[in-house]
């Protein structure tokens, strides 16, 4: 019979995926073989206990036709349509009989935050990206001029010495490119390790257990891609106004300064 096997019964009873075996269920014995693995499988905790997945079906078909008797299921879990919700769930009572049930909307509706929070929130991130993008763009004005001041002298002399525009035009590309590149690259590395930092510290119980499901980060990269869209925008109009300013340079004047 094929069952998925947990990440933590595969290690400690050293099996790999194929691997076959027998196991016991309620007092009978079932051959098995592993054809997957999984990490989490609701509502079971790996932390606790190793486990393995089957065919409910499979297994009380297989082990009623051994004579046993096989143990029914004692958990189930219900899809419900909205708009039907509250009716199917007291029929489901009434016929199940079942004393204890999770319902998964209500805990949903439970633990929503405020809206005018959530709101709030979204503002301050939105405000974020707008001060980052004005930080890049005063730092970068501010690296712009130096740079026109610093290589005013060196660029008159390149032009003295026969370079032409369109190759000086690719050296400043290569030059503001990089650094273009490497600070989004630096940028997006650190805001994803402060990201992970801050919902690290979410993901534990009151009693400092891992909390399941675990938390899985995902990252809105439209913004992301925006600001790099704009950054590159920029680094192409600073490129061409640094090469026509490197065509009206006066030459004559520059390699004579002797300051």
């Amino acid at each position: 019979m094929p069952v998925i096997a947990s990440d933590a019964f595969m290690f400690e009873t050293n099996t790999a995926i194929g691997s076959q075996f027998i196991v016991q269920i309620n007092g009978g014995y079932v051959p098995v073989e592993i054809v997957d693995q999984v990490t989490y499988f609701p509502t079971l905790d790996p932390g606790r206990a190793p486990f393995l997945v089957a065919n409910v079906d499979s297994t009380i078909d297989f082990l009623e036709l051994r004579g046993l008797t096989a143990q029914r299921p004692n958990e189930l879990f219900v899809d419900i349509d909205e708009d039907m919700h509250d009716s199917v769930l007291l029929e489901l009572r009434q016929v199940l009989g079942f004393t204890t049930y999770t319902d998964r909307a209500r805990l949903l509706e439970d633990s929503s935050v405020d809206p005018l929070v959530v709101a709030g929130w979204r503002g301050i991130s939105v405000v974020s990206i707008l001060m980052a993008g004005v930080a890049a763009a005063f730092g970068y004005m501010t690296y712009l001029a130096a740079h026109a001041f610093r290589t005013r002298r060196e660029s008159a002399l390149l032009s003295s010495m026969g370079m032409k525009a369109s190759s000086f035009g690719r050296l400043v590309l290569i030059e503001h490119a990089m650094v273009a590149v490497l600070g989004i690259g630096i940028g997006i590395a650190s805001g994803v390790y402060v990201s992970r930092l801050a919902v690290s510290s979410l993901t534990f119980t009151q009693t400092g257990g891992e909390l399941l499901p675990p938390f899985i980060m995902q990252t809105n990269w439209v913004p992301v891609g925006i600001l790099a869209a704009v950054i590159f925008g920029a680094t192409l109009v600073a490129v061409i106004s640094i090469v026509r300013q490197f065509k009206s340079l006066p030459i004559h004047e520059l390699t004579r300064d002797t300051n």
